[in-house]
C-alpha cells in the first residue's frame, strides 16, 4: 500500500496489517433467521453487502483510533460520549441448545451478576413458549429476558408470540 497522509497533521500511514479470525463457540449456533437460498445463509454472518464493507469498517475504526492517539485523547472523547454507561446483557441461548444448555448458560450469566439476558427463538415456533418458560425458570423473575427471532416470524406471528411470552414468562 502506498504511503497516505492522515488528516491535516502530516502523519503518514505506511502500512496496514489485516487479519481474520474464526472464534469457536461451545456448541453449533442456531437461530430463527429466515433462509431462502443456501448462498445467502452461508454469508449471513459475513456482513451485508459483504466482507469488503467489513474491511472498510475496520480501516475506518483504525483511523479514528489513530486520530485519537495522535491527539492524546480517549476515543470516546473524540467521538463524543453520549452516556456515562451502557447496560449489559448476555446474548446466546441458541435454538440448537438443549433445555439444560439453555438454562445453564443463561443461569450462569445471572449468577455472575448480569441482570439481563437474550435468547434466540424462531427455528421451531411451537417450541418457543416452552423454551422461554425454561429460560425464565433458570433466571428467576427479576432478570430481564429478551428474545430474538432474527426475522423468522411475520409481524402478526411476532406480536402474537410476544403476548404469549409476556403473559407466561415476563419477557421484555
Amino acid at each position: 500500500m502506498a504511503s497516505t497522509r492522515f488528516g491535516d497533521n502530516g502523519v503518514a500511514i505506511e502500512r496496514l496489517d489485516v487479519s481474520a479470525y474464526t472464534v469457536p463457540t461451545d456448541f453449533p449456533e442456531s437461530d430463527g433467521t429466515i433462509t431462502w437460498k443456501q448462498m445467502v445463509h452461508a454469508i449471513r454472518n459475513l456482513g451485508r453487502p459483504g466482507i469488503c464493507s467489513m474491511a472498510i469498517a475496520a480501516v475506518d475504526a483504525s483511523l479514528w483510533d489513530l486520530k485519537a492517539r495522535l491527539l492524546d485523547l480517549p476515543l470516546v472523547t473524540l467521538l463524543g460520549q453520549v452516556r456515562e454507561s451502557a447496560p449489559i446483557y448476555g446474548s446466546g441461548g441458541f435454538t440448537s441448545y438443549s433445555r439444560e444448555q439453555l438454562q445453564r448458560q443463561l443461569g450462569d450469566w445471572v449468577a455472575d451478576g448480569i441482570p439481563r439476558v437474550k435468547m434466540k427463538i424462531g427455528n421451531h415456533p411451537d417450541d418457543d413458549p416452552t423454551r422461554v418458560a425454561n429460560a425464565r425458570e433458570a433466571i428467576g423473575p427479576d432478570t430481564e429476558l429478551f428474545v430474538d427471532a432474527n426475522g423468522a416470524y411475520s409481524r402478526k406471528e411476532a406480536l402474537a408470540l410476544a403476548e404469549i411470552f409476556a403473559m407466561g414468562s415476563g419477557v421484555t
